[in-house]
């Protein structure tokens, strides 16, 4: 999800913050100069936050509980309305129930297998603070594909989760409302995660009936924000679980190595939102033929300009 245009470093909210940012408004400076006042306009910038946590505001859930949310039974603490995000992301589906996602604790990038074990004590905390370095094995640089990419410097194997996708958790229906209302159709770095305790009668948590939030890291969150898409990628999105806090991680599909651009697949339903074309490039692109169409288009149009070109001189010669 690539934020475009070139490479700005800036110390963003967090200390650790050094994110590329772009320009994203005009603004005017007036200046005297020997009794003549003179206009310039200069570009600002806004950058994204690096954010290796989930954040959400209360007022936006209080109003906006998702559809099929458990209702709390008679003399049970209620999960409504969510007082910490770990309320929302709460992995509470007892043992061996097959919506339960894995555990990937105790630490990020630690090839070590939790198990899944009764009464696992990992902490999202804990976890996350062994991927805190990112810088030691990702890179943010130009990207062919789109803007900034997120490039490999160690080799990746099959399997291996690459990084946390953070971000403000939100409910669908303000990324909607905010999509309607935005010139720009709303931010472009949302990915869609089943959340909460375990509806009545759904057993598995891809369900679209289960409760979903969007995890939005337009201005809040961290490297993997930065994964463009291609039709053959080599990374994917995937929920998982640390003890009792749901996750979504960056997964590799395959053997990743040093100085590979990182990719995802949107998905279909992401870019017609987006109303963008694929620009992965790749020979199996599910665009290819669009691209060949367009710009079939677009050498007929400029061959009709250099014609008419070429006729207005003529005619002047004459």
């Amino acid at each position: 999800m690539s934020s475009g245009n070139r490479v700005i470093w800036h110390k963003g909210d967090d200390p650790k913050a050094s994110f590329p940012v772009t320009p994203t408004a005009k603004v005017v400076k007036t200046t005297k100069k020997k009794g003549a006042t003179t206009k310039k306009k200069a570009a600002t910038t806004k950058a994204p936050a690096q954010m290796d946590y989930y954040r959400f505001k209360k007022a936006e859930w209080r109003a906006n509980r998702p559809t099929n949310w458990p209702v709390t039974p008679p003399g049970a603490t209620s999960t409504w309305p969510p007082n910490t995000v770990a309320d929302l992301l709460v992995a509470d589906t007892p043992e061996g129930d097959p919506s339960r996602p894995l555990c990937i604790g105790p630490l990020l990038w630690q090839r070590i297998d939790c198990g899944d074990v009764q009464n696992c004590r990992h902490t999202f905390w804990e976890w996350i603070q062994g991927g805190i370095d990112w810088e030691s094995r990702f890179e943010l640089r130009e990207s062919p594909i789109a803007g900034i990419g997120v490039w490999t410097k160690v080799r990746w194997e099959n399997n291996d989760i690459l990084g946390c996708y953070t971000g403000t958790v939100v409910p669908p229906q303000f990324s909607d409302r905010e999509a309607a209302t935005r010139a720009d159709g709303g931010s472009k770095y949302i990915v869609k995660m089943a959340i909460g305790p375990k509806p009545p009668r759904l057993q598995v948590r891809h369900s679209a009936a289960w409760p979903k939030a969007d995890i939005d890291a337009e201005w809040f969150g961290n490297w993997t924000r930065f994964a463009n898409h291609s039709c053959n990628s080599n990374a994917k999105f995937v929920p998982r679980r640390v003890g009792n806090h749901l996750v979504m991680v960056v997964q590799a599909k395959k053997r990743i190595p040093v100085g590979a651009e990182i990719t995802v697949a949107y998905g279909k339903e992401y870019l017609d939102a987006m109303g963008t074309l694929c620009l992965c490039g790749h020979k199996d692109c599910k665009d290819r033929a669009k691209h060949k169409v367009i710009k079939a288009a677009a050498d007929a149009k400029a061959a009709k300009a250099v014609s008419r070109v070429a006729k207005a001189a003529t005619r002047r010669r004459r």
